[in-house]
């Protein structure tokens, strides 16, 4: 009887352990939850209604910009063997990005708000950048 009660309580405090893992992923709240490229004004992004970037492309080299106009990713879009690829430089952490699934303007906005790594205010979040970096790029 001592035993099952031991075995009982284990699982108890695991259950307990792991329900509280999974309520701190959950409260992380979607903070982008509308992104919109108008074709009346293709040169900006807006993000939950507002006006979030500014946009540039000329060919196949696109550049998303902050309000102020300051550069925060470039892009460069380009076909090899056949398959399209890109290479986009986050210039806010100074690194380089390539994913083969994630290759176009459209698609990398759409992963980052995913990602939350656009905050409410419309900039980058540093750390949540450099793990989203780590965990996409290459693949």
């Amino acid at each position: 009887m001592k035993k099952i009660i031991y075995f009982l309580s284990i699982l108890t405090i695991l259950s307990c352990g792991t329900q509280k893992q999974g309520v701190s992923k959950k409260e992380e709240k979607q903070i982008i939850t509308k992104v919109n490229f108008p074709k009346d004004n293709p040169n900006i992004i807006v993000l939950n209604d507002k006006h979030a970037f500014n946009y540039i492309k000329s060919g196949n080299y696109f550049e998303i910009l902050n309000l102020n106009n300051e550069k925060l990713i470039i892009g460069n879009i380009y076909k090899e063997d056949e398959k399209w690829k890109s290479n986009i430089e986050f210039k806010t952490v100074n690194k380089s990005f390539s994913n083969s699934k994630i290759i176009s303007r459209n698609e990398l906005i759409f992963s980052l708000a995913e990602s939350n790594v656009i905050t409410e205010n419309f900039e980058l979040d540093s750390e949540k950048l450099l793990a989203y970096i780590e965990k996409y790029n290459g693949k």
